[in-house]
């Protein structure tokens, strides 16, 4: 990989990034696609003909969080109140899809070699996440990650592990802290104002994941980070994977089977997932739809670029420590991962490939030295 390398793709994730911000902020206000924002802000309800969807106000007790979670809500309600066919299976496979990648940037994130770096504040990035929308944050944090290794020589040759106590809990965390509220609001056995106010709940979901990891991390004793044991995080982290593809696996499975048999209403593959000026000025779930296509689009293309960088990243260690990194038919891997798994599954896929390449990286360094 050339010195070059890093810099390029840092370019095209801020590039992204910037994609991410016209599309979802800029471009909906110029075209003046009806979000009725103000009126969701003045009226607390959602401007649908022939209902009347009332937008619970009050969450925190917190007016600024209040009014930013009001507005959230009422983004997402047109998915999870099934308003509109299209929103609400773009939703289950967007929501779902990016599971894997809250694993993964969970998992950068307590490695030892990025202890205090931007990529460790994952808490931090999730509420900008939030406010501004995965497709300017998610490349935003690819590329502090492409730079962190960028930055320090033989950065993959060391501090590969993740303390084995949180490695121990990860998986619990994700389930308990993002899987279950995600699904919740999906579920058709709640009334409307329950489900809005799950929707408000769902928002802080990353954050929730880092609790639960350092509470479930204190009593996970049994595991404690050593050089003297090798490699204890290895195993727990492979379980993270699996079921990371297996969620992935899933949710995409089950959105595009249902339409393809007829299940979605009216919504098509094409309505679901292709961002559509036209469509998106048809009713007011239409335009939120459309914001949150760009969304998951965006993310999408930076998440499966940075598999890609991954890839070159770690293929040039192995060149470099004389191994013959085990790479052939990799893009392959990665498109028949993405077909059937959607974008988080194939990144997951190439982390798991990833870290096994990190350990032998990490054997042939320690030979070297010897």
């Amino acid at each position: 990989m050339a010195s070059t390398t890093p810099y390029i793709f840092s370019i095209l994730f801020l590039l992204l990034s910037l994609t991410g911000l016209y599309h979802m902020h800029i471009l909906p206000r110029q075209l003046d696609i009806p979000i009725n924002v103000s009126d969701i802000s003045l009226n607390g309800h959602l401007n649908i003909p022939f209902q009347h969807i009332k937008i619970p106000q009050h969450y925190t007790g917190l007016k600024p969080v209040d009014d930013v979670l009001a507005l959230l809500v009422s983004a997402f309600a047109h998915g999870a109140l099934r308003l509109e066919e299209d929103a609400f299976w773009q939703q289950i496979h967007f929501l779902l899809g990016i599971f894997p990648l809250l694993a993964i940037f969970t998992i950068e994130a307590y490695r030892e070699r990025n202890r205090g770096k931007l990529v460790s504040y994952t808490s931090v990035w999730a509420l900008f996440y939030q406010v501004l929308g995965g497709a300017v944050v998610i490349p935003l944090m690819n590329l502090c990650y492409v730079l962190a290794g960028a930055r320090q020589m033989g950065y993959l040759r060391v501090d590969r592990m993740v303390p084995g106590n949180v490695a121990e809990v990860l998986v619990p965390a994700l389930l308990l802290g993002y899987l279950v509220p995600t699904l919740l609001m999906y579920l058709p056995f709640f009334s409307d104002r329950t489900t809005l106010y799950l929707v408000a709940f769902w928002q802080f979901s990353p954050i929730y994941v880092n609790v639960l990891i350092g509470v479930l991390g204190r009593q996970a004793g049994s595991l404690r980070l050593t050089r003297r044991k090798a490699a204890p995080d290895v195993q727990h982290l492979k379980l993270v994977y699996i079921v990371s593809i297996a969620v992935a696996f899933v949710a995409h499975c089950f959105t595009i089977s249902n339409v393809l048999l007829g299940r979605s209403g009216e919504a098509s593959l094409v309505s679901i997932f292709v961002p559509s000026h036209s469509r998106s000025f048809q009713s007011t779930g239409q335009g939120f739809h459309f914001v949150f296509q760009w969304d998951w689009l965006v993310i999408a293309i930076s998440s499966i670029t940075w598999a890609v960088y991954a890839i070159m990243e770690v293929q040039t260690e192995l060149k470099a420590l004389s191994t013959e990194g085990n790479v052939k038919g990799l893009t392959i891997l990665l498109a028949i991962h993405l077909l059937f798994e959607g974008p988080g599954g194939a990144v997951a896929a190439v982390w798991w490939w990833r870290d096994n390449a990190l350990l032998e990286i990490e054997r042939r360094a320690h030979e070297k030295i010897k």
